[in-house]
């Protein structure tokens, strides 16, 4: 039996129209069909090796540098924000300590000369 053989043909483009109709009244505007064309993308595009870059070893040490730099920047301004946040929560915690330690005690004494009685 012979082999099937396959004719390459050029990519058609697909065209899509509206074919809706919509009620136009005197309160809306009649819309226009508009026309979608697609244009298919080849499956697999060729590859091309990018040009070696034209760097010495002293400019990756002195990028890595600054990229240390500002990264030691960033975290010393992140724990700074972390101290000042303590510093203005502290006395919030403090205070419902305090009074969750108040109501327990209050509510234990309650309870402590309710079961004596």
């Amino acid at each position: 039996m012979p082999a099937k053989t396959a004719t390459a043909t050029a990519p058609r483009r697909r065209t899509r129209k509206s074919t809706a109709t919509v009620q136009v009244t005197k309160y809306t505007k009649p819309s226009e069909s508009k026309t979608m064309t697609e244009t298919p993308q080849p499956i697999h595009s060729e590859k091309v090796r990018p040009t070696s870059p034209k760097l010495s070893l002293k400019d990756y040490r002195d990028d890595f540098v600054a990229r240390v730099e500002i990264h030691n920047y960033e975290v010393d301004a992140l724990i700074d924000d972390i101290k000042e946040g303590i510093k203005t929560v502290s006395p919030y915690i403090k205070q419902a300590i305090d009074y969750s330690v108040d109501a327990y005690q209050k509510v234990s004494a309650n309870l402590s000369t309710a079961t004596t009685s």
